[in-house]
């Protein structure tokens, strides 16, 4: 069984985050709805719980992923990578430990492949991609830190 997930979409969206609800049981992942509404709402509901803790990933589903995308890295601990295919899916977790995942429109059958594969795909602590990580991580704290002075 997977860890907790929370998933939420823009309205037009609703659709295709049904269709990934479905799924999501099919292969017994234990998830939360957050909901739909604008990017910027959504995308925070989800990104907040995902750095609280409350859930280990999530997925946020819009027009494009961009928008989600955008709005979830504004969270602090939040690693969301827009993933089109399986490959970037995986990689987004192999190297970069992408915490939630986002997608634009894309066919059902499409996003289970990567919703499947996201979830399954562990980071692999190479120490290349520790060390970007760490990086990231250390950017982050110092912005944070900056607008918190």
């Amino acid at each position: 069984m997977y860890e907790k997930v929370a998933i939420g979409c823009t309205i037009r969206r609703m659709p295709l985050k049904a269709a990934l609800k479905e799924f999501l049981i099919k292969i017994n992942v234990d998830f939360d709805d957050l909901g739909d509404g604008s990017h910027a709402d959504v995308a925070r509901k989800v990104a907040e719980a995902v750095a609280q803790g409350s859930y280990s990933k999530g997925i946020l589903i819009c027009g494009t992923g961009t928008g989600m995308e955008i709005a979830a890295n504004k969270v602090p601990g939040v690693y969301a990578a827009n993933c089109r295919n399986v490959q970037e899916a995986e990689n987004s977790r192999k190297m970069n430990d992408a915490n939630i995942l986002t997608m634009g429109d894309i066919s059902p059958e499409v996003a289970k492949d990567i919703v499947k594969v996201w979830l399954e795909t562990e980071f692999s602590n190479d120490e290349r991609f520790v060390a970007e990580i760490k990086k990231i991580k250390d950017t982050e704290a110092f912005y944070c830190h900056q607008r918190s002075v």
